[in-house]
């Protein structure tokens, strides 16, 4: 398990996470946020709040086959799956 900080958040009907270092602040635009990372923001319809010891797990390949957005990898909070943004390659569906 991860003892780094990550910052949940949602859009659409997806839960999103990213490391908590990676993010250099939150910006409300009306009912959007945007997580701020070095090279971009990230759009988010709702800020969960933080969570640490996620497990982790690189993306198998039957995801992969499937879904081919760079990630950092997939975890479960609460019950609810997840996907670990890569910051350097965030999916267009956050940045757009």
């Amino acid at each position: 398990m991860s003892t780094t900080a990550f910052l949940l958040f949602r859009r659409g009907t997806s839960l999103w996470a990213v490391p908590g270092e990676q993010v250099g602040g939150l910006e409300a635009q009306g009912d959007t946020v945007c997580v701020r990372l070095a090279t971009t923001g990230l759009w988010a319809d709702e800020v969960v709040g933080l969570a640490r010891g996620l497990e982790v797990r690189p993306v198998g390949a039957l995801l992969r086959r499937f879904w081919r957005v760079r990630c950092r990898g997939v975890a479960v909070h609460d019950g609810v799956p997840l996907v670990v943004v890569d910051a350097e390659n965030p999916p267009r569906a956050l940045t757009e």
